[in-house]
């Protein structure tokens, strides 16, 4: 918050709209989100402040209904406070088909300290919360149990089409990334193997240098690898996503015979984390080597 409250190029392009309240006449119920702000690009973003002392604490591992999705969703206050705005958004976009999200974000700001720092997880993992309301919609007896129409799911999309697609409520995905997140379910980890594997086969014909030298690839194949490294980074950065950057067989497969030379910043992280790891529990270079060979082995 204190970034953007910094950035006056930022401020000046946005309209931010307190207690702004949403009903629905389909569904029969609503809400008020803290903040709804307006982009130029005209796209929108929810912010919910919470500022409750125990919010940040998880009382309980049990799942809510519905929470076992890509990620394990627990019944603690940040969870519930998650599927709120996602409600929120989802209730907006029901009234407003064409209206579509930037950022869905739940800000804990108990105290003055807090408001100095950056809360890291008050991002909504749509894809997660977005089925969670979509497999709710779909479960007939517990619609009857809530007083609902039973039928309810098909009427909603009559009424928004494109509710129920992730890239409606998050903007941070280009090209052609973003035209496969429109066209149907997106599945992140599916994406991001897709993008590995071509990167893969692209450089495979050098796998058996010491040093990936992409200057030797015709122009064609170095635009696609760009294309390809930009648009993983897209997923990387998008917090809605809850893309498992760390996944077997990830972007450093093509370069694992030498990981610890690459110099790109979608594995260099990785790399150095392995290495430093590796001279931890192996202090001597014959420890090392060892070390290396059993880290290779084992998968990691």
């Amino acid at each position: 918050m204190n970034r953007l409250m910094n950035t006056r190029s930022e401020l000046k392009d946005i309209i931010v709209v307190p207690e702004v309240t949403v009903w629905s006449e389909l569904l029969g119920f609503g809400g008020t989100a803290d903040a709804l702000v307006f982009h130029a690009d005209g796209r929108a973003s929810i912010t919910d402040y919470k500022t409750g002392s125990h919010f940040g604490v998880r009382t309980t591992t049990d799942s809510m209904n519905y929470g076992n999705q890509d990620i394990y969703i627990s019944d603690n206050q940040r969870e519930r406070a998650k599927l709120q705005v996602m409600t929120y958004a989802f209730l907006f976009k029901l009234n407003n088909p064409k209206l579509k999200f930037k950022n869905l974000t739940t800000v804990w700001i108990p105290n003055q300290f807090m408001i100095q720092r950056e809360d890291t997880e008050r991002f909504v993992e749509v894809q997660s919360y977005l089925r969670m309301i979509e497999a709710f919609l779909k479960d007939k007896a517990a619609l009857k149990k809530a007083g609902m129409d039973p039928d309810i799911y098909n009427k909603i999309l009559e009424q928004s089409p494109r509710i129920f697609d992730v890239s409606e409520y998050t903007d941070k995905a280009p090209g052609t990334l973003f035209e496969n997140l429109k066209d149907g379910v997106f599945n992140p980890e599916e994406e991001y193997r897709k993008r590995i594997l071509e990167i893969t086969l692209i450089l495979g014909r050098l796998r058996n240098q010491r040093q990936i030298r992409v200057e030797e690839l015709p122009e064609s194949e170095k635009e696609r690898l760009a294309k390809l490294y930009e648009e993983i980074a897209a997923m990387r950065a998008d917090p809605s996503m809850q893309l498992d950057v760390y996944v077997r067989g990830g972007i450093g497969s093509y370069d694992g015979w030498e990981l610890f030379r690459c110099k790109h910043g979608c594995v260099s992280d990785l790399g150095k984390h392995k290495k430093r790891t590796i001279q931890y529990l192996y202090p001597t270079a014959r420890e090392r080597s060892s070390g290396i060979q059993k880290a290779s082995q084992a998968g990691l």
